[in-house]
């Protein structure tokens, strides 16, 4: 009886390791496949040739000025929620997002 237990907590644990070690590949492999994806749809500019940047906050957004932005430039964003223009500082230069992108309205300082 005793041996009994033992043997099944003992395959319980095998089994709950393989599936710890399997759960662990797929994330993995996950992570991979949305990390390539992300290389692939990298770009600077858009159809357009306006420059993708990100703000604070990680949004997309384009910038069409005669200038192109630098990280640390802060910029005037459209009206969000609350309809008001708003401030954000440049973050990040080129983006893979690859859904529309709102144009930024101005360089505030830099």
């Amino acid at each position: 009886m005793f041996e009994a237990g033992y043997r099944e907590g003992r395959e319980a644990g095998e089994r709950s390791g393989r599936d710890s070690v399997l759960m662990e590949e797929r994330f993995a492999a996950r992570k991979e496949a949305r990390e390539a994806e992300e290389r692939r749809n990298f770009r600077t500019h858009d159809a357009a040739g306006r420059q993708l940047v990100t703000v604070a906050g990680g949004y997309t957004y384009a910038w069409s000025g005669e200038e192109p932005l630098v990280v640390g430039d802060i910029v005037t964003l459209p009206p969000g929620y609350d309809l008001h223009p708003w401030e954000g500082a440049v973050t990040g230069l080129g983006s893979s997002y690859s859904g529309y992108v709102k144009e930024i309205i101005a360089r505030c300082r830099g």
